[in-house]
């Protein structure tokens, strides 16, 4: 037995002792062993309870979770691998509702709230009723609003902060643009564009940098720390052309459009790159997406065809930079174009169908995650999974709501 060797050894060690220390000091470790294992089994049994409590409580989160933000499903990053091309309806599979996406953050009623959720609701001050919201962006300090008087005029860009207090950061312009970052701001009023930085938890803008405005000229994004420019059609709908605004290099603005870029999807976070719809100069029916990089104003490093027509609006980056979704201009599709592979292979695109309708002139694309896209139709919010082409079911949004576009998720 174990505890006759235990004495014996004991008693070896004891040497010259007499036998009987020997086997006194094997009793004591024999004693204290057993103690030990009776404590090392009732540790056992207490942790075999708290897995069981544990799981009990998961359990119940996930459930709970599932009742009340509905069902969706947070992809695993990384994702499976992704099919060449889905088009069908019956490709869809369903969505796991026990691993849901947050639920999403919203605008409405001059109130700033998460859906689904009991915690304190922030609003927009008292002089903005009246005004429409017209993107809502959550930075680390609080949150960036822009609004518009009625006939988008008068725009205005308010941070309210998470303790709910209202800063009016830039009171008045025709246009305004945030960057990814939150940091920078560009904007038009009059005849003249500026930009400035922002820093966090302060109630103005940085001193910023103005320069005379092209002719129909106006910012619409944020290349790094220089200005995408877009110019309004004669029509009065739409960009015409675009440009780029270098202020840390240029006093004075001068013009060099590139008619061949015809929107602007989106850019890299490391902005290393930017994608458009660029122009096939043989066949105007083609859709091309291009591979854009600074120049005077754009060079293009990589082109790739045959996509699916997009909407007027809509659409964006993801915040990892892998995919590219936006509204296809048929009203029911959203195509998405894995941006890692799309100038290698073909086909080009996948599709998934809403199984909504919407107005390709007013739909908005707004990525959570690297996962997770919020398509707002005008009457329904639908969240989808680029890498597995899948969808929750439409949430409705019959009271004209915002949702609110995390900065850098």
């Amino acid at each position: 037995m174990l505890e006759d060797a235990l004495r014996d050894a004991f008693a070896f060690q004891a040497g010259s002792g007499p036998d009987a220390v020997g086997r006194a000091m094997a009793d004591r470790a024999i004693s204290q062993a057993a103690v030990h294992r009776r404590r090392m089994h009732a540790g056992s049994v207490i942790a075999g309870v708290m897995a069981l409590v544990i799981t009990g409580v998961v359990s119940f989160t996930v459930l709970d979770r599932r009742a009340s933000t509905g069902p969706g499903r947070r992809p695993i990053a990384g994702g499976p691998a992704l099919p060449t091309f889905v088009t069908t309806p019956a490709s869809r599979r369903a969505v796991d509702a026990s691993s849901a996406p947050e639920p999403l953050e919203v605008v409405s009623n001059g109130e700033i709230y998460t859906e689904g959720s009991t915690t304190e609701h922030l609003a927009l001050p008292a002089h903005t009723n009246g005004a429409a919201v017209r993107s809502a962006y959550h930075a680390d300090d609080g949150y960036l609003v822009v609004t518009a008087q009625p006939g988008d005029t008068g725009q205005q860009l308010l941070l309210l902060d998470k303790g709910g207090a209202s800063k009016v950061l830039l009171a008045s312009a025709s246009t305004i643009a945030v960057s990814d970052d939150g940091d920078k701001v560009a904007w038009r009023s009059g005849d003249t564009m500026s930009v400035a930085d922002r820093q966090p938890d302060t109630s103005t803008l940085d001193p910023p940098q103005t320069v005379q405005a092209p002719d129909r000229g106006v910012p619409v994004a944020f290349f790094g720390p220089d200005v995408v420019l877009g110019r309004t059609a004669k029509s009065g709908t739409g960009m015409d052309a675009f440009d780029l605004w270098y202020p840390d290099h240029q006093s004075t603005f001068t013009q060099s459009w590139d008619e061949g870029v015809v929107r602007i999807f989106g850019v890299l976070s490391d902005n290393s790159a930017l994608f458009a719809q660029v122009r096939d100069p043989d066949d105007a029916t083609k859709v091309c997406l291009g591979r854009l990089v600074p120049d005077q104003p754009f060079k293009e490093t990589d082109r790739a065809c045959l996509l699916p027509q997009p909407a007027a609006q809509g659409g964006g980056i993801a915040p990892d930079g892998r995919f590219l979704a936006y509204p296809a201009a048929d009203g029911t599709n959203i195509v998405i174009v894995d941006l890692s592979q799309v100038f290698k292979t073909t086909p080009k695109a996948r599709t998934l169908d809403l199984g909504v309708t919407f107005d390709p002139a007013t739909v908005r694309l707004v990525w959570l995650g690297p996962h997770t896209a919020v398509v707002d139709t005008g009457g329904t919010f639908v969240t989808i999974d680029p890498t597995a082409l899948t969808k929750v079911e439409p949430q409705p949004n019959s009271s004209g709501k915002v949702l609110v576009q995390p900065l850098n998720p």
